[in-house]
């Protein structure tokens, strides 16, 4: 029955959509396309955030990022213990929960591992080990004498350590009814594919690419946006192609899963979601990185879902978020969806049910420069700048790349999706006239920017 559904989510950090050969690009990735092939792909799919702590947590929550800031604080995000996560409720009606999470921002303090039976959270060491391998080039067969697995496995490659902890998981509760999350570094920075991923005729002018590591003689992120490094086009060729050769070893990770699946017998009983927490920009709007806009380099995002009852491939063009992805695996599962959940499950998309007006999406809290909010309604996408009020509207069905602003040219859309977006805003903002940070916020704070600042958001 439905109700004895396994359910696996698989999020992989910084990957955006146009790098899948299903979403359009020249790298062909074979076990996602085969997978979108055979499954549901929302095409037009969006995050909440471009960064990964506000996204995720409102993914966990179903709730929009900015009512999950941490005290009067614009940068810090947390899901409140009296706020159910998707892993909490999941537990509650039964399942075994577990995460396996290789991204050092999503601690304990975010709340996102409520509800977890058993959590695993693992910080990538590829720049640790190059600032020691610059003088050590033996290094790594030395570590594999003196350290003792599991350590050594994660410290050059915590995707490869995650996949052998999911594969040692789902054989172990292949009898029990689960639910897993996963949660891949890769492909964010720093670009370290292993070798036989990278493109053999691109030079290789560094080892890896470390944007957001000042001990290492890479091109640093500020340099970079500052202009005080002139990259030229081979440059961001490069750069890419490292980028496309860590899609492409996820790529060969996610089909080891779904082998461990098939050998186990349990993908007619499991659903299964592919998604990211945002994308990566490469100079697009001129910029470089994640956290800055909310074009769609940055928030478009994969949202791939196999649910066992339906075999039926379907592509679907309407514009979705990945807010709605609880309800929609509850609606799977059987489990009332709540009313505080500000998503709406996606099954009226599969089911070709859908009748009404298509509700808006939305997305916000920019990291870098000024804050940013943008609604999507139909084919029109309007970006609102909180501070200088900038305005930009696109058509994302002739302009998908958002080259042509025509905001001066339709001051009437412009006025109804102002409206939108002002009505959400309202709707959404936090009462905090008189509030008073606890000392567990400040907590929190503190442990969210020690992070950041370790891996190179903040300086």
């Amino acid at each position: 029955s439905k109700e004895d559904y396994n359910f696996i989510l698989l999020t992989f950090d910084a990957l955006r959509a146009d790098s899948l050969g299903i979403y359009g690009g020249t790298t062909k990735t074979p076990s996602f396309d085969n997978f979108g092939n055979e499954n549901i792909v929302f095409l037009n799919a969006h995050s909440l955030a471009p960064w990964t702590v506000p996204s995720m947590v409102g993914l966990f929550s179903s709730q929009f990022p900015s009512k999950l800031s941490i005290g009067n604080s614009k940068d810090y995000y947390t899901i409140p213990e009296n706020v159910d996560t998707l892993a909490e409720l999941l537990d509650k009606r039964g399942y075994r929960t577990g995460a396996f999470v290789g991204n050092y921002l999503l601690q304990k303090s975010t709340g996102i591992l409520q509800g977890f039976d058993f959590s695993i959270l693992v910080n990538h060491h590829t720049r640790t080990m190059n600032r020691f391998a610059l003088i050590m080039p033996f290094l790594e067969s030395a570590l594999s004498l003196c350290i003792q697995e599991p350590e050594y496995k994660y410290l050059m490659n915590t995707s490869k350590y995650l996949v052998e902890n999911t594969i040692n998981f789902i054989r172990k509760n292949r009898n029990k009814k689960f639910f897993l999350w996963v949660h891949f570094v890769d492909p964010h920075d720093p670009y370290a594919p292993p070798q036989e991923f990278r493109k053999k005729d691109v030079e290789e002018k560094w080892p890896v690419f470390a944007p957001m590591d000042p001990s290492l003689p890479y091109p640093q992120l500020s340099q970079i946006r500052m202009g005080k490094v002139a990259l030229t086009d081979s440059d961001k060729e490069y750069i890419r192609e490292l980028y496309n050769g860590e899609v492409l070893y996820m790529d060969k990770l996610f089909g080891n899963i779904l082998q461990t699946l098939k050998d186990e017998k349990l993908l007619d009983n499991t659903v299964i979601c592919v998604t990211s927490d945002h994308g990566e920009e490469f100079w697009d709007h001129g910029d470089y990185y994640h956290g800055q806009s909310l074009y769609e380099e940055l928030i478009k995002v994969p949202l791939i879902i196999s649910i066992p009852r339906i075999r039926s491939p379907k592509k679907i063009y309407n514009p979705v978020s990945t807010i709605d992805l609880m309800p929609t695996f509850f609606e799977i599962a059987g489990i009332p969806i709540s009313k505080e959940f500000d998503g709406k499950s996606l099954m009226p998309f599969i089911k070709g049910e859908y009748n009404a007006a298509e509700p808006p999406i939305f997305a916000e809290e920019t990291y870098y420069y000024e804050k940013k909010k943008a609604v999507i309604d139909g084919n029109y996408k309007l970006i609102f700048c909180m501070d200088s009020k900038k305005l930009e509207l696109f058509d994302l069905s002739t302009d998908p790349y958002e080259k042509i602003n025509i905001a001066d040219k339709n001051p009437l859309l412009v006025k109804d999706m102002k409206k939108l977006l002002i009505d959400w805003i309202k709707k959404t903002k936090k009462k905090k006239k008189g509030y008073k940070e606890t000392k567990e916020d400040l907590e929190k704070k503190r442990n969210q920017l020690n992070r950041m600042k370790a891996l190179g958001y903040v300086n």
